[in-house]
């Protein structure tokens, strides 16, 4: 599944070894792209393998379409999101969501940009003052 998903959204892994980041120019700053699979029981790739390869999960959870976007910060961090719904989204429907990963960039680039995304907020900001 994450291969499928770096593969849609074009993510040059070729750098992922020696430490250089992995994001494409594609993805740098504003472009975005997604990842989509109709039916997750189903979907299948050219190897013939489950796209989404815990059945077990697809079954329980009763998930029937997986979707992703991701991008990437001017910074080259890549910032992927999945979503995996009961009901059967349709493409259509998917195409229109990747402004969400657009508004999380957004939210979130000044804290990347300091070093801080994955910090704890300070008490007075959690709170709001």
């Amino acid at each position: 599944m994450i291969a499928k998903l770096l593969a849609d959204i074009d993510v040059d892994l070729a750098g992922f070894d020696d430490g250089r980041p992995i994001a494409t120019r594609k993805l740098l700053g504003g472009n975005n792209g997604m990842f989509y699979v109709q039916d997750a029981s189903t979907a299948k790739d050219v190897q013939g393998r489950h796209i989404i390869p815990d059945q077990a999960f697809v079954k329980k959870h009763g998930i029937r379409t997986v979707f992703g976007m991701g991008g990437a910060y001017l910074e080259g961090i890549l910032v992927l999101s999945i979503i995996f719904s009961k009901a059967e989204v349709p493409r259509i429907a998917v195409d229109r969501f990747p402004s969400l990963i657009v508004n999380f960039k957004m939210v979130t680039a000044a804290l990347v940009q300091k070093g801080s995304a994955f910090e704890p907020p300070e008490p007075s900001a959690a709170l709001g003052v």
